[in-house]
């Protein structure tokens, strides 16, 4: 039987080989092809998501997720009063960051990143805009906002570089 030509790649490893994922380390099962959206300011990368340790039925199957799937939940924090104390960013990647309710000035609210998250991101609410957005530390930016007409969920509605060049974000119809 003859070997399959690598067309010059080295011969995969294990957990390398598309069609033989391996869980990694604590059980979970993760596959993450990807697709690359080029364009001449900023590119868009989509990258696909399965972990056996979700339980979610999202639009991607079960247990799957995209990059692009990131949105942003209120909740409350046991003790505290009846408004939402904190929030919660669910990333497209299965993971989630939690940030809390550091102090409000005017229409400007400022979050605050839970402890031991290696998170560097900054998160302020505006209640005019009724918007949030979370800015990274080189000058990247991404707005959240309602889609839909019921929840307390808020999808990215944009994502700005420094330069303010900007992908807009649109989803379907909800009746």
């Amino acid at each position: 039987m003859g070997k399959a030509v690598l067309q010059g790649s080295p011969e995969p490893r294990a957990r390398m080989h598309p069609h033989w994922p391996m869980p990694d380390a604590d059980g979970g099962l993760l596959v993450d092809p990807e697709i690359q959206l080029k364009a001449k300011k900023f590119s868009l990368s989509v990258n696909l998501y399965y972990s056996t340790r979700s339980e979610q039925l999202s639009e991607y199957g079960y247990g799957r997720s995209a990059s692009i799937k990131t949105y942003l939940t209120s909740m409350m924090v046991p003790d505290a009063a009846s408004t939402a104390s904190g929030v919660s960013i669910v990333r497209g990647n299965l993971s989630e960051q939690i940030f809390y309710l550091f102090g409000t000035s005017g229409q400007i609210t400022t979050y605050q990143s839970a402890e031991n998250t290696a998170n560097v991101t900054t998160l302020l609410y505006d209640s005019g805009a009724d918007q949030f957005t979370e800015y990274y530390n080189d000058g990247m930016r991404l707005l959240y906002k309602k889609h839909a007409s019921s929840g307390d969920r808020y999808e990215i509605d944009r994502a700005v570089d420094p330069d303010g060049v900007a992908q807009t974000y649109t989803y379907g119809i909800t009746s």
